[in-house]
């Protein structure tokens, strides 16, 4: 999810609009010209459809060109339609504000759009040097204050993040892109309860923005609740049919569901609007592997890296997907790559403590499972992964029933439900510390619950600790 620059509320001075009055309008060698440019809106405009408005941009919006018509362009996240006139590349406005600055050196406007180019162009500390001269030159503007968040926010600086987007609300109380940004920080900080509260406010400012009805969507779909979340991905999309994270956000709730089919469609419908969205190529791919269609999916997983490759998701699961088919060495090097980019990750790390072990590095592999359960203590897939190595791991140095026991207890209380595989694990456990009736017990309810390609496995294991044999196999869950 991205963050939100607009600056919506025109009562309020806006940055650029005096001194894009004095300046004129950009030439047309300036002007953007295709699909997929990012481009920067120099001048305030409304669109309408007939005679009402439907939308607005601002001076120093940034946004993505999705269609040229002539001497007019769609944007990305804005309805209707906006004069190409008023919007330029990124290079050629850089350079704009450049000059522009050149000219006046307390002109706030231009230092502030000019930081946020610099941003897009992913340079944060010259964003942030540019955004707090701005401030310095005009502290009562709520849009530098939001700017500045975004940048914050990029550098994983949340708290400070907060307090600017905070600032920002106090100047202008009804500025609803800092509801909507401070939402997103306190999003990606976990407090999805609080990040719901700050998109009711932005919603109730602005209820025909698609992205603010989309972003509550993945809030909502993050707290549990996906009954709520579809009803924001679908009043996003008749919004807009042209919201994409609303197609993936909906195809991530069905694919939860295990219906593929649902999940495939919404996919489809986003790259039909992007062909080359990582994150909609992910998605399919997820699903092709989940559909045991290996090479389709390997195909979308290395489109989607070789589209966004500081995106990790895809290499985890590409990763996932390498395991499955014992190609142990490259699982470890995407999993690897995943956390270089996201330091810490326990999921990242179970899965290439699943690789290792599916390897035999038995001491890499433990060392990644209790990395994993010691960031993240209730991660299932962590709690799995560490009880089935130290129940069934052939280095017996390496192995631990009595803890593996007290971890697969745990997994069973924490997810309040009958999953074969954990209860299949909790048997394994218990048959290592030799406690074979209560083994028993728990692989027989695991053989009820399996699905039927799973039971002949689970009745073998049955079989075995019937007679008092221990499960030991030498590879991940």
């Amino acid at each position: 999810m991205k963050l939100l620059r607009n600056f919506t509320v025109p009562c309020l001075v806006f940055l650029g609009t005096a001194g894009l009055l004095a300046c004129g309008s950009p030439s047309p060698s300036l002007l953007a010209q295709s699909p997929g440019e990012r481009v920067v809106v120099t001048a305030p405009f409304e669109t309408k459809l007939g005679d009402k408005k439907v939308d607005a941009v601002y001076s120093g919006d940034i946004h993505l060109v999705l269609a040229v018509d002539g001497k007019w362009v769609a944007l990305e996240g804005v309805r209707g339609w906006v004069a190409r006139q008023n919007v330029m590349s990124l290079p050629s406005a850089r350079k704009f504000y450049e000059q522009r600055i050149k000219r006046n050196v307390r002109d706030y406007d231009a230092i502030a759009s000019l930081g946020m180019i610099q941003y897009e162009q992913g340079d944060y500390t010259a964003a942030f040097t540019q955004l707090n001269e701005a401030i310095k030159l005009n502290k009562n503007n709520p849009a530098v204050w939001n700017w500045r968040g975004i940048v914050l926010n990029a550098q994983q600086k949340y708290n400070a993040a907060i307090v600017d987007f905070t600032e920002a609300l106090r100047i202008n109380p009804k500025f609803a892109y800092a509801f909507h940004n401070r939402g997103l920080t306190r999003f990606e900080m976990g407090e999805f309860t609080e990040a719901i509260k700050d998109f009711d406010e932005a919603i109730k400012l602005e209820e025909n923005k698609a992205e603010f009805h989309t972003h509550r969507g993945a809030a909502w779909h993050a707290a549990g609740d996906e009954a709520k979340a579809l009803a924001d991905f679908d009043k996003a999309l008749s919004l807009s049919k042209r919201t994409v994270d609303a197609w993936l956000g909906k195809g991530n709730v069905y694919l939860g569901r295990n219906d593929y089919q649902a999940a495939l469609e919404n996919a489809a419908k986003a790259l039909e609007l992007e062909p080359k969205n990582a994150k909609a190529l992910n998605l399919r791919g997820w699903v092709a592997y989940k559909q045991q269609r290996f090479p389709e999916a390997r195909q979308d997983l290395d489109a989607a890296i070789q589209l966004a490759p500081d995106f990790p998701v895809p290499l985890n699961n590409r990763g996932v997907l390498s395991v499955d088919e014992k190609k142990y060495d490259a699982a470890i090097a995407d999993f690897g790559k995943a956390l270089e980019l996201a330091p810490d990750t326990a999921i990242y790390l179970t899965n290439r403590g699943n690789a290792h072990y599916g390897k035999g590095n038995y001491a890499a592999a433990l060392a990644d499972y209790q990395k994993a359960v010691e960031l993240t203590p209730d991660l299932t897939d962590a709690l799995n992964g560490l009880a089935w190595f130290l129940a069934t791991c052939p280095d017996e140095q390496s192995r631990n029933g009595a803890r593996a026991v007290e971890l697969a207890e745990k997994l069973v209380a924490l997810t309040k439900t009958e999953d074969w595989s954990y209860l299949d694990t909790l048997a394994a456990s218990l048959a290592a510390t030799g406690k074979f009736e209560e083994a028993v017990a728990r692989q027989t309810k695991a053989a009820e619950l399996a699905p039927a390609e799973k039971r002949p496995i689970c009745q073998e294991r049955l079989e075995r600790y019937r007679q008092r044999k221990a499960y030991v196999e030498g590879g991940p869950k």
